[in-house]
């Protein structure tokens, strides 16, 4: 009974470990620039294994971008359907993204070109419950933005603008993070990561005071 118990733990352990080096892999080269033996070297396990549990690369990248797709869905845009105040949405959105990133940099821009590259194939993989959630989030949302312009709490502005708002501030700073250490023209050198976790409250600052008659 214990010999069972230690030999479907091992396998588990292996499986995961397949997975986490995959994620590792996919996220820096992506789907088309990984290979099978890229993913086996960084799990420190042969091809024949890495095929005995996930069959092929397309596979084990459906399993890991499905994952990284319910994972953020979970810290940022289900958020988005919670009956909190609005000024706290964008708050908690904006640090909640700014966290993912720092958690994973290339995380987001990896997601973003592998729908870019073939847009129907990799959405596709993410699961109608959880696209069903992320739209109810995003329509509650867009009501919740609509009834505080109609009730004039805020200046007249449409949800999908307040959210690449929201979305762009945190994500263009990331991405260009090298350029911008570059370009800094202050008296002292920039700590880019510490201007990157002070810049969620601006941003979060910069958009609500823009909203406020």
């Amino acid at each position: 009974m214990a010999l069972n118990k230690l030999r479907k733990d091992r396998e588990i352990s292996t499986e995961e470990n397949i997975l986490v080096a995959a994620k590792k892999v996919f996220i820096e080269k992506g789907f088309y620039g990984t290979s099978t033996s890229d993913i086996a070297r960084e799990a420190g396990v042969n091809k024949a294994l890495l095929h005995y549990y996930y069959r092929s690369k397309e596979r084990l990248f459906r399993q890991v971008f499905r994952q990284e797709i319910e994972d953020m869905a979970d810290k940022i845009f289900l958020l988005l359907g919670g009956e909190i105040d609005l000024f706290e949405k964008i708050r908690l959105f904006i640090e909640n993204l700014n966290a993912v990133y720092f958690s994973s940099p290339k995380l987001i821009s990896f997601i973003v070109c592998e729908v870019n590259r073939n847009d129907s194939k990799v959405l596709d993989i993410i699961d109608s419950d959880l696209n069903k959630k992320i739209q109810t989030s995003l329509q509650y949302f867009d009501e919740q933005v609509s009834r505080e312009v109609s009730e004039g709490s805020i200046k007249p502005i449409d949800s999908f603008t307040l959210f690449v708002d929201m979305f762009s501030l945190i994500q263009f700073p990331f991405s260009h993070k090298d350029i911008l250490r570059s370009m800094h023209f202050g008296p002292e050198q920039i700590d880019i990561e510490v201007f990157l976790r002070q810049r969620s409250r601006h941003a979060a600052d910069m958009i609500i005071n823009s909203l406020k008659k």
